[in-house]
Parts: structure tokens; C-alpha cells; sequence
């Protein structure tokens, strides 16, 4: 899938949002969002271990449907662009018979990727059509289509699991707000992994700025 055109989509749709809609009192409150988080790894493998920086960073919008007049409840479906880096020991490489890894003892590999990512939201907030400052809980589910993994990974994208769900929970005041994620599924096809590949499932914590 070409990354070009979604990067289209975020650029040509973005404008057409509005942060407070009044639409027969009824408001809209933060459909655009960026987020960055530390990542970890957990894995079956007692030898596995990360080594560096391992980072997530998010970019999107998200529809901001009210469920009542007052706006403190609503729903948020979106579309957005993510791009994930894991630096730990484990090192991976595409063969001809599917994904071949092993364990290295002093050597730190990386693996880079970018997905498209279609997150949905049940949101709360105490806000009001002209309070801009508010209390915010978001809970929400996420699935991630990979669509570029960097070639310094020497894996290729479609090595990655597709449409892997998601769960996590934002919540903060104002612009600032927590992030908490967990990937339910193993990062790689079930179908790739050779004897020795470990079950990687990917956490990430950090901080989610929502914008009108």
C-alpha cells in the first residue's frame, strides 16, 4: 500500500474537522491527536532483552460523535499513521521459507515499521460548548495494518500480523494526557515464525495530545 496516498488522506480531510461543532446543542471536542510513547516488549523467551530506545508515535483524527446534548459522553472512530521501533537482541531476517531468528547475546537489532492504524474510541469529558480546559477518559481499540517495514529490519512488511487489535486508555486535563496501550496479538504472522521465534506482544506508555 503506498504511503503517499495516506498521508493524502490525513492532509485533505484534516480541514474539513472542526473542534466545537454546535449542531442542535450538540459539540464536538478533540478529533485530532498525536502520540508518543516508550515502548516494551514482552516475550516467552527468558533470553530476550531490549537494548536502546524503543519508541511509538501516533498521528490521526478521530470523528467526535456525541451521544448527548451535554457532550459528556461520545463515540470516535479515525484513521491515523503510527511507526513503531524495537531495539532489543532479537535479530530476524525473511527467508524463502518464511521468518528465521535467534537470540544474540551482545548485539542490539532494530526493527522499524509504519502502519495504518483505525482506532475507536468510548469517550468522557466534563467539557461545555465554552470550556476549553477539561477533564477527559478515553477508552479505546485500535487495528494496525503494516504497510512499510524499514529495510535496515531486513524483514519485509508482509512478515508483520495484519489488522493486530489493540486495547488502551488515555486520560489527562487539558492537552496533556496519558497513554497506556497493549497489543492482544503477537507482532509476527503465526505462519512466519520458525521453531525458535518468540511470541512478541508490545506495550507502549507515554503521553497523547489531543487538538481541537
Amino acid at each position: 500500500m503506498n504511503r503517499f496516498f495516506f498521508f493524502s488522506v490525513l492532509f485533505i480531510v484534516s480541514p474539513t474537522l472542526f473542534g466545537q461543532e454546535n449542531e442542535a446543542h450538540f459539540f464536538r471536542e478533540d478529533q485530532l491527536f498525536f502520540g508518543i510513547g516508550y515502548t516494551i516488549a514482552q516475550q516467552n523467551e527468558p533470553a530476550f532483552s531490549q537494548d536502546g530506545f524503543s519508541y511509538q508515535l501516533q498521528l490521526g483524527f478521530l470523528r467526535d460523535i456525541p451521544l448527548d446534548q451535554k457532550g459528556h459522553w461520545a463515540v470516535a472512530p479515525g484513521i491515523g499513521l503510527q511507526h513503531q521501533k524495537l531495539s532489543s537482541n532479537l535479530n530476524l531476517q525473511s527467508e524463502s521459507s518464511g521468518l528465521l531468528s535467534k537470540l544474540l547475546a551482545d548485539k542490539s537489532q532494530r526493527l522499524q515499521y509504519s502502519s495504518v492504524i483505525f482506532p475507536f474510541e468510548l469517550r468522557w469529558r466534563n467539557a461545555t460548548p465554552t470550556q476549553f480546559s477539561f477533564w477527559r477518559i478515553h477508552l479505546g481499540t485500535k487495528l494496525a495494518y503494516p504497510i512499510f517495514a524499514s529495510p535496515s529490519t531486513l524483514i519485509s512488511a508482509d512478515l508483520l500480523r495484519p489488522w493486530a487489535p489493540s486495547y488502551y486508555v488515555a486520560l489527562g486535563y487539558n492537552t496533556w494526557n496519558l497513554f497506556f496501550e497493549y497489543q492482544a496479538q503477537s507482532l509476527f504472522r503465526a505462519s512466519s515464525y520458525s521453531i525458535d521465534v518468540p511470541k512478541t506482544h508490545l506495550i507502549n506508555i507515554g503521553l497523547r495530545f489531543y487538538f481541537l
